[in-house]
């Protein structure tokens, strides 16, 4: 509706002007307005800047409470973001089944970045049959043309795990590529470190 949008619109100026304002509880105010008026994403802006807070320490507590919150009502930006931060050992809330249960709702729903994401959680965990699941899914958007999907698929052949052939990166990593495919000097990097951390 446009109040919603309206509520909304105020919600996102206030983020945009966090960074000069550093008021946080005008974003909070904002977007709390726009969050009770039905707006899922109102509540992740205010989770994300919680997090990231540059002007004062961060409020994981808070912070998570609202990226949940989002999350809950159906917000994919909040459920992305989630799936990042309950992975990363910075934060001292770690929840990487949570992490891995949002990973497969996104991909369920066939978006093509959810789907890469859920497939390499699959392809580097323990379990080799549900890694070869996740691996083989990447190997389908590579061949899809999906631009990150081979470097991807690469990585998980040199990063330690169930799946790890660093004779076959190789392969992979000396082929001649698609022109669509982004630069792969990054993974080239990682298989060298791989490799000297496996022979040293």
């Amino acid at each position: 509706s446009p109040e919603v949008q309206k509520l909304f619109d105020d919600c996102k100026n206030s983020h945009t002007m966090l960074v000069f304002t550093q008021d946080i509880e005008s974003l909070i105010s904002a977007c709390d307005s726009a969050f009770s008026a039905g707006s899922a994403d109102a509540a992740f802006l205010v989770g994300e800047s919680l997090l990231t807070a540059q002007w004062t320490s961060p409020d994981y507590t808070k912070a998570f409470a609202y990226l949940e919150k989002s999350s809950n009502n159906g917000s994919r930006s909040a459920k992305r973001y989630l799936i990042s931060a309950y992975q990363n050992p910075r934060f001292p809330i770690n929840n990487s089944s949570y992490a891995y249960q949002l990973a497969k709702e996104l991909a369920e729903e066939g978006m093509k970045w959810d789907v890469m994401v859920f497939s390499a959680m699959q392809a580097t965990g323990a379990n080799k049959e549900t890694a070869i699941i996740g691996y083989d899914a990447i190997i389908e958007l590579a061949k899809e043309g999906f631009q990150n999907a081979y470097n991807l698929a690469a990585l998980i052949k040199i990063i330690n795990g169930p799946l790890q052939d660093l004779e076959y990166a190789q392969d992979m990593l000396n082929k001649p590529y698609k022109k669509e495919f982004y630069e792969i000097s990054f993974t080239k990097v990682m298989f060298s470190i791989m490799k000297n951390d496996m022979l040293s």
